[in-house]
């Protein structure tokens, strides 16, 4: 498992456009249906990772609800970065 991170102010373009993680996962060769993303914006990472088909992990630290007509659903939600060491081993023995 390879953890990357990066800043979309980089790249000029603003999260969650669909193609600033597209330009990610090309210049990465990321295979979309094994790429995680983490993120504490639903708007901006949840529905930008789910709309080119990575998963998302929500980092929800003000147990903000999805909105009622939302198209996607996070992957993992957690409460704070704590428990994202216990949430990758789960997801890697799966």
């Amino acid at each position: 498992m390879v953890i990357i991170q990066f800043i979309s102010g980089t790249c000029g373009i603003a999260k969650p456009h669909t193609e600033l993680f597209k330009i990610v996962q090309n210049n990465l060769q990321l295979n979309p249906e094994k790429t995680y993303y983490i993120g504490d914006s639903y708007q901006n990472d949840v529905v930008g990772a789910k709309s080119v088909g990575w998963s998302a992990i929500w980092v929800n630290r003000m147990n903000r609800t999805i909105p009622e007509k939302s198209l996607y659903q996070p992957d993992y939600t957690i409460r704070d970065t704590g428990e994202l060491a216990e949430l990758v081993r789960t997801i890697r023995i799966n």
